[in-house]
């Protein structure tokens, strides 16, 4: 089934993916959220595909281990409006003015 016009994705309790590269292709999304629950840990391996995500306008997580810890991709987009990162990472990006 082809999912490229979806606009809105919520993971919560999928603990078993780790892998969300294959999202990357729904550059149609506005809003995407991944979550686990308050015992468990959602490991996402990176961040790097939401840089194809060029419509999201707001993106979530919570209860995440990555293990680069990196959301610069995150960070870059351009639409973005919230962020809601509940996380400990790591950047490169810098404001820019």
């Amino acid at each position: 089934t082809n999912l490229t016009g979806l606009r809105v994705l919520v993971f919560e309790n999928f603990n078993k993916i780790s892998d969300f590269s294959p999202l990357k292709s729904l550059t149609n999304l506005k809003f995407l959220s991944i979550v686990c629950g308050m015992y468990t840990r959602q490991k996402v391996t990176s961040f790097e595909f939401v840089s194809k995500l060029i419509n999201l306008i707001y993106f979530s997580t919570a209860m995440i281990t990555c293990p680069d810890r990196t959301i610069d991709a995150v960070l870059n987009l351009k639409n973005l409006i919230t962020l809601n990162c509940l996380f400990q990472f790591i950047t490169k990006w810098k404001w820019s003015d």
